[in-house]
């Protein structure tokens, strides 16, 4: 059974061992192998034994998963290329560096709820993860000696497994009093960091392939001497060798299970019910793998016999338990049960979990077992250990994108577009049938909010369909919808159910999406007993920013809430946020009205002269190349002067002919004119009066602003400005300001357009249709004319506003509490 030569009997090798050092043994080096394995892939099949990596809902994690699985597939596939600059050992050092990563994200998405951490400690795992597992492969067949190789399997893959085991415990220890589907405590991440980064330290105890001495006398090689593009053009062509296509499809079923199980546990069972899982089910698969191990080890048995027993085994059960497994979810998606392991049908749904996780074990060890023996040298055990590894990382990589189809951080919480006669196979049809059921099932939790079902509600939560946190499809949170709603006792609820009072979600306001904390919105809609709920039950952070540079107070102060202002703390800060969140519509007015300035000019000062100039150049250019035709067409011209000249003098005497009739249309013309003149001096006559009329309210609205202002001050300084504020006189003077330098503009707009009017309707009383054109053909010269102060009046405005809104930031910094007239 060696993967060097044609093996002596194996009997006969047993009975002549040679005394090995400890520190240079088979079980030595396979002890620090599993260790390796312990802190780095076992951890991570911890984290996965929670159920989607000890979140609520395992979405995000087969995100992640399924990233790492097809990383895996590329550091596989070049695994072998890398021993040959860094060695085996080196390759086993750089493969435990991806995992810590990988547990701080899933530790940061528990506690704080970030998910990008999540994503890229994946992509580092799965760069790493697969040189790890060529190598480790590659030590767990080449490093025992024949007759132990099955033992030596079982004993290092049951590190993996303790991994599972000591994840299962903890979190069993921590999560034994929770019933229901929820997150695990985050303070299993913080273990879990630290064995991962512990995987590191621990390899660099492995042996070199040369140190490790065999009972057998026989020396360990795993150098690859061929350069990198010879090595992964080998394991290229061995990938298609006829031994490694055979042994694809096994693969493909045995792997496929590990992306099934897993979710399978998160999405049907309860927090102590997944711990419990991930617990016994490790246990169980140790002993299995172990007494399989035992068994393929078992040389007084015929090899033929010990491989065909074991395979027929292992096919019969894996089928078996699929099809329990398929009869049991076909029922779950239809009735959503969460099992915990006090209720009714826990035992059918439980076990057929740690049988899986069984027949995944027993897959897993045989799969070494056929490589070991279809291996020609030691050099194809390296590559061989890749192509496992790397089919091992296709399918489940493959299997876990099929469970990112619902969504990662919220779910779609409006109601169908569909009747009740078509819910779901009209409609929705070809939706998938769980996304369907999420929308369904998050849209009745946000229904429910806002009619104030609170039973219902804390039904939703606690049977785990739903979180305290779960957003809708628009980004809201539960939290916000019931301070919508002013449900200060579904507030509490929700808080009292875990919801976090700090997070941001997405409200409307003004046709703007934008980003609040329930205290926020609170503070924005006047809701006193809310906000003092918050700040006094919930410790609410009324210190945070919004990212439009929102504050709870500043909220407030601008709705004019007095008493919430009143309430609430001084804070400063957001200032430049809140700016320039104001004045994006101004600042990209002023850009839109600043490029359409520089393509006017560009077009009438450059384009069309060049365009004239091209013209005129061509032209004369043209010109010039025919010169020599000139005498030609000088002589023709004078020859056909005689019939040109007779023409003429018949036209001239058709006109005198037609003169009397035209004297007649032209005094018909005139008296239509003269009877359209008393039409167009009474639109005149009308257009005066309404003039004269706004420019008088203007006149008296401006000398009402201008006395209100006097009197303010007088009396400002009468009573020693006991009685009137600074803050009135200035409201005053800007009141005087704005009829002046407002006012008067948009009466003299008001002019512009009342004469355009009027111009339009006297030239089509007076002269008609002509008079239209001709009015037409003034209107466009005049735009054209006034685009470009057009559009420098509006930049005008929009630092104007802009002006304003930066002397309104710079009060507010002196005076937080400033409230806006409401």
């Amino acid at each position: 059974m060696s993967s060097t030569t044609k093996p002596e009997p194996e009997a006969a090798a047993v009975q002549r061992q040679q005394k090995v050092r400890w520190y240079r043994s088979t079980f030595y080096n396979m002890t620090i192998l599993g260790l390796c394995n312990f802190a780095a892939p076992g951890i991570w099949g911890a984290m996965n034994s929670l159920g989607g990596g000890g979140a609520q809902k395992p979405y995000l994690v087969n995100t992640a998963n399924a990233l790492t699985f097809c990383l895996m597939v590329v550091s596989c596939w070049v695994s072998s290329a890398l021993v040959h600059y860094i060695g085996i050992k080196g390759a086993l050092i750089f493969g435990t560096l991806g995992y810590a990563p990988y547990a701080a994200g899933l530790y940061t998405n528990n506690r704080f709820g970030t998910e990008w951490l999540v994503i890229l400690g994946a992509a580092l795992c799965g760069l790493s993860a697969g040189v790890f597992w060529m190598a480790e492969a590659a030590i767990a067949i080449a490093y025992p000696e024949p007759w132990n190789q099955g033992k030596a399997l079982g004993y290092w893959l049951t590190y993996r497994l303790a991994g599972q085991i000591l994840g299962g415990a903890i979190n069993l220890g921590l999560n034994a009093d929770k019933d229901e589907a929820g997150k695990v405590s985050y303070t299993v991440f913080l273990i879990f960091i630290a064995l991962q980064a512990s995987g590191p330290l621990v390899a660099l105890l492995l042996n070199q392939p040369h140190q490790v001495e065999r009972k057998d006398g026989k020396k360990v090689d795993l150098s690859i001497l061929d350069n990198p593009g010879r090595e992964i053009l080998r394991t290229t062509k061995l990938f298609f060798s006829k031994q490694f296509l055979l042994i694809v499809p096994f693969i493909g079923q045995a792997v496929f299970a590990e992306a099934i199980f897993f979710t399978y546990l998160s999405l049907w069972f309860s927090v102590r019910a997944r711990a419990l899982g991930s617990f016994l089910s490790g246990i169980i698969a140790v002993i299995g793998g172990n007494l399989l191990g035992s068994w393929l080890d078992r040389t007084s048995i015929p090899h033929k016999m010990r491989a065909r027993s074991s395979f027929w085994l292992i096919v019969v059960l894996q089928g078996a338990w699929w099809t329990w497994a398929t009869v049991l979810v076909t029922k779950f998606r239809h009735a959503q049960p969460t099992y915990d392991w006090s209720s009714p049908g826990f035992t059918a749904a439980f076990l057929v979990f740690v049988f899986l996780t069984l027949g995944f074990q027993l897959n897993y060890l045989f799969l070494y077992f056929i490589i070991q023996n279809i291996s020609a040298d030691n050099s194809e055990v390296v590559r061989y250990a890749a192509l496992l590894r790397d089919e091992e990382s296709l399918r489940p990589g493959v299997n876990r994108v099929s469970d990112v189809d619902s969504p990662i951080s919220y779910a779609p919480a409006n109601p169908p577009a569909y009747t009740t006669s078509e819910r779901p196979d009209e409609e929705h049809r070809h939706a998938p049938e769980r996304h369907q059921v999420q929308a369904d099932t998050v849209w009745s939790f946000f229904d429910a909010i806002q009619r104030g079902l609170g039973d219902k509600v804390e039904r939703l939560i606690t049977t785990g369909l739903v979180s305290p946190n779960t957003t809708s499809r628009s980004g809201e949170t539960p939290l916000l919808a019931a301070v919508r709603v002013r449900d200060s006792s579904m507030v509490r609820r929700l808080l009292s159910r875990g919801a976090m009072v700090n997070e941001y979600g997405k409200t409307t306001v003004n046709w703007d999406t934008l980003d609040r904390t329930a205290l926020q919105l609170a503070a924005e809609t006047g809701n006193l007993a809310i906000v003092k709920m918050l700040m006094e039950e919930f410790h609410a952070d009324d210190s945070l920013i919004a990212p439009d540079g929102a504050l709870a107070l500043r909220l407030a102060a601008a709705n004019g809430h007095r008493e919430i202002v009143d309430y609430l703390p001084t804070r400063r800060g957001g200032a430049w946020k809140r700016w320039r969140f104001a004045h994006r519509a101004e600042m990209d007015r002023i850009t839109t009205a600043l490029d359409k300035i520089g393509t006017f000019v560009v077009f009438f000062a450059w384009k069309v002269p060049k365009g004239t100039a091209q013209a005129a150049a061509k032209t004369l250019k043209s010109a010039w190349k025919r010169r020599h035709e000139f005498a030609d067409w000088a002589k023709l011209q004078v020859k056909r002067l005689p019939s040109r000249l007779a023409a003429a003098g018949a036209s001239i005497a058709r006109g005198v002919r037609k003169i009397p009739r035209l004297a007649k249309s032209v005094a018909l013309r005139i008296w239509r004119l003269i009877r359209a003149v008393p039409s167009g001096i009474r639109i005149c006559a009308n257009w005066i009066g309404d003039t004269l009329g706004k420019a008088g309210h203007w006149v008296v609205h401006v000398l009402k602003r201008a006395a209100s202002f006097f009197h303010t001050v007088i009396v400002a300084v009468h009573s020693w400005f006991r009685q009137i504020t600074l803050r009135d006189v200035w409201n005053g003077f800007c009141s005087v300001l704005q009829a002046v330098f407002v006012g008067f503009p948009t009466l003299l707009w008001s002019f512009v357009k009342s004469f355009g009017d009027l111009m339009y309707g006297f030239m089509e009383a007076v002269f008609g249709l002509l008079g239209l054109c001709l009015w037409g053909c003034v209107v466009g010269i005049v735009s054209l004319l006034c685009y470009i102060p057009r559009k420098i009046w509006q930049c005008i405005e929009a630092v104007g506003r802009m002006i304003a809104k930066t002397v309104k930031e710079i009060l507010v910094y002196f005076d937080p509490k400033r409230v806006s007239a409401a």
